[in-house]
């Protein structure tokens, strides 16, 4: 959620996507604002799975262990039904003396050939075959969920949405496998043991042969004298459930037909197997993300067996197939305050809620907020913590005086002085000008007056008025 709310900030422009990047690939701090200042980033290392394993089992990475009980998972497969008679944990080529309980990682799972056999409906005269019900609950074994959640610890890259990706297509595919309505091979024959149970053959055929192969049909007479039909059967080249259903019915005195069904059906799964698909499915995704030409991947064909030999599996010896691993986490003193600091805007959004304006792009809003106490700023302490204060209070926030702005202001008022300077000088020398056209009026105006004065003055003397 974290890095889709860093994504989400991306997309809105309000940082680059390089940045973003960076932000994603450092390990969140889910404290970070509460208490906390510790950021810390992963550093990635490519292995190949063999340098996987290596890594693995040095115990740098932590690696976990996984008791295998059999009495327990005897338990979980019978699940109420009461068919299940025994389990068996067994590597290629082991005696049935590997029907024990085991400790499991990774590496011994990848590095190996491990199967699990279930024996099931050993002697019955009903034709009631729960051998299906059984294997339903193969999937709820917890050495399934166990081995899925040990890859996605060791192969997670926190903020890597392809990395995610992929394990959720590799877990998805991976517990397809153990899903009893896709089984990866059932198959119906009959097997010759001379106790007539035929579980021992099973066992035996499942570690000494590859596939199975099934004698022809014997008579009855055949089969007195020893010419029983066989059945071999090996799980190592097969990647999912598989099930042997033996019918074998067994004889009596004077090689009389006995009415007791001998049926030691069978139901297995290699362990191996499942965790070299789950490999593969996670790089056929990851690969296909990365748009990079994928060789990989698991045989789909249900009906013949799910094949090993028809599957490219990510092996030990593969060159090419690089996974990227966290290796160490570390403090970025750069990236890791950036990418910190949404952090704790994020959590701060989780403990609080959110609201939205959108006048705060409006710099007269924001800063007539901020004076009149409105609106506050919340900042980191060096405990960890955020506080909220005012802004004149607040060490990071001040006033400044904007000299290019009053630059700029001086400018226009200097010239618009000027230009008001110079109407002034023209209003002046106007002014001047009508007061000397003004005096010259008013001497000629006094001039004429004292002409018409004078003019009078002799009239009326000539005429001794």
């Amino acid at each position: 959620v974290r890095n889709k709310f860093i994504q989400g900030l991306a997309d809105s422009g309000l940082m680059s996507q390089e940045s973003a990047n960076i932000y994603m690939g450092i390990q969140y701090s889910q404290a970070m604002g509460n208490g906390t200042t510790d950021l810390v980033e992963a550093t990635i290392e490519q292995m190949t799975l063999a340098e996987l394993l290596e890594y693995y089992e040095s115990g740098e990475a932590g690696a976990g262990l996984y008791k295998f009980d059999l009495g327990a998972a005897k338990d979980v497969l019978n699940d109420g039904n009461g068919k299940v008679n025994d389990v068996y944990i067994m590597s290629a080529g082991e005696a049935s003396g590997g029907n024990s309980n085991r400790d499991f990682t990774l590496s011994s799972i990848l590095s190996g050939d491990y199967n699990l056999l279930v024996k099931a409906n050993y002697e019955t005269k009903q034709n009631d075959c729960k051998v299906d019900e059984i294997a339903a609950n193969i999937k709820n074994l917890g050495i399934w969920e166990w081995m899925f959640d040990e890859f996605e610890a060791m192969l997670n890259v926190p903020g890597d949405s392809n990395i995610a990706a992929a394990i959720e297509y590799a877990r998805a595919h991976a517990e397809d496998l153990l899903d009893s309505n896709a089984l990866g091979l059932d198959f119906s024959g009959k097997c010759k043991e001379k106790d007539y149970n035929g579980w021992s053959g099973v066992i035996n055929a499942m570690n000494q042969s590859s596939g199975i192969s099934q004698d022809s049909d014997k008579s009855m007479f055949g089969s007195i004298f020893g010419g029983q039909d066989e059945g071999r059967y090996s799980t190592s080249d097969f990647i999912g459930i598989t099930v042997y259903r033996n019918d074998r019915r067994a004889y009596g005195v004077f090689g009389l037909w006995d009415n007791k069904r001998k049926k030691a059906d069978g139901i297995s799964i290699n362990i191996s197997n499942i965790a070299k698909a789950y490999l593969t499915y996670f790089s056929e995704m990851y690969l296909g993300l990365m748009n990079v030409s994928n060789k990989y991947s698991v045989d789909s064909n249900i009906d013949d067996g799910r094949r090993v030999s028809q599957s490219s599996l990510v092996g030990l010896d593969d060159k090419f197939m690089k996974f990227d691993i966290v290796t160490s986490t570390g403090v970025n003193a750069d990236q890791a305050l950036l990418s910190g600091f949404y952090d704790a805007v994020f959590n701060q959004i989780c403990l609080r809620g959110w609201t939205e304006n959108n006048q705060v792009q409006d710099t007269d809003y924001m800063q007539e907020m901020l004076k009149t106490g409105k609106f506050f700023l919340a900042t980191c302490g060096d405990d960890g913590y955020y506080y909220q204060g005012g802004y004149s209070t607040n060490t990071y926030v001040r006033e400044i005086t904007d000299d290019d702005a009053i630059a700029r202001a001086e400018a226009r008022y200097n010239t618009e002085k000027q230009k008001l300077n110079q109407k002034e000088e023209m209003l002046d020398l106007k002014m001047k000008n009508l007061d000397t056209e003004i005096s010259s009026l008013t001497t000629e105006y006094d001039t004429v007056k004292s002409v018409i004065s004078k003019n009078i003055e002799k009239s009326f003397k000539r005429y001794d008025a």
